[in-house]
């Protein structure tokens, strides 16, 4: 039943996003735009093939799980891009960044750290929803059950060890 609230957390995200005008860097921003449209589409097309998977609905199952999966790769995919970008724009300002001020530089060797984990988290997760693709297409249908688990747990990990590490505040040396 849960199930069928999905859309509902999706479309207030799209619209808390709206268009992101205070994102300075236009390909992030476009980015982002582009991820939250496939995002949209893609949690009803989500709940559409779980109902016809469930036999609520009579569906091509296998077509509506394919694009399912289609949407799920491309929304990671951008992930992944938006993510090395930022992370390309904290190199270039650290760049500039003078070695007087050891705060600044902290701050951003922090958010670099936090988007090579966020780049590596994206690059498993696409490992393993491609997997999810029928056999032929890329590695589709090449993982056994163990291996996507594993690849799962890992990118669980890295998600809730970045989600710990905002929240730990740092300890201040006197």
């Amino acid at each position: 039943m849960l199930r069928l609230l999905d859309d509902i957390p999706t479309l207030h995200y799209a619209l808390t996003y709206g268009f992101n005008r205070q994102e300075p860097d236009q390909t992030i921003r476009w980015l982002g735009i582009i991820q939250m449209i496939i995002d949209v589409i893609y949690s009803p097309v989500e709940t559409i093939a779980w109902a016809g998977a469930h036999k609520l609905i009579t569906i091509d199952v296998e077509l509506w799980d394919k694009t399912c999966t289609w949407f799920w790769i491309v929304s990671l995919y951008l992930s992944f891009m938006k993510s090395a970008k930022k992370y390309k724009n904290l190199l270039k300002h650290k760049s500039v960044i003078s070695i007087n001020s050891p705060t600044e530089l902290k701050t951003i060797d922090k958010k670099l750290t936090n988007e090579i984990l966020t780049c590596g988290r994206m690059l498993i997760d696409l490992s393993y929803a491609i997997s999810y693709l029928p056999p032929g297409t890329l590695w589709g249908g090449k993982m056994i059950t163990w291996q996507i688990g594993a690849l799962g747990t890992v990118s669980s990990i890295i998600s809730l060890y970045q989600s710990l590490s905002k929240r730990v505040p740092t300890k201040k040396c006197l």
